[in-house]
């Protein structure tokens, strides 16, 4: 039987990984070259045991930790874009404050809505 899958997680201590939810113990000389997070098709016997591997290719998976990390971060640089162009606003004129700090405020909402989508 073959199961086509991503190594979600290698065990070292058993010599295992875990594709499609499922644990298999894989032989050593197949253990060696296997990484985590990457796209593989494991054959196995009637009795569950892996004969063969064939790597497929990587497939990255980013970290939801870290994507929210990098989306507060942008919000924070967000944040900091508008304290500047706000302080370049204090020697402008008065009509020219209003237009520009308005479109400003349009493009830094519609980016901030793009990020809520992303942290859905």
């Amino acid at each position: 039987m073959e199961i086509e899958g991503i190594i979600e997680a290698i065990s070292y201590k058993t010599k295992g990984i875990k594709v499609a939810g499922k644990w298999f113990n894989v032989p050593d000389e197949l253990f060696n070259n296997l990484q985590k997070n990457q796209k593989v098709k494991i054959v196995i016997d009637d009795f569950g045991n892996v004969i063969d591997i064939q790597i497929l290719g990587y497939e990255e998976v980013i970290d939801k930790d870290l994507k929210i990390e990098a989306l507060k971060a942008s919000i924070e640089i967000l944040k900091i874009c508008l304290q500047l162009g706000y302080a370049d606003f204090l020697y402008a004129s008065e009509i020219r404050k209003e237009k520009s700090l308005e479109f400003i405020l349009k493009d830094l909402n519609t980016i901030y809505r793009k990020i809520l989508e992303m942290l859905k």
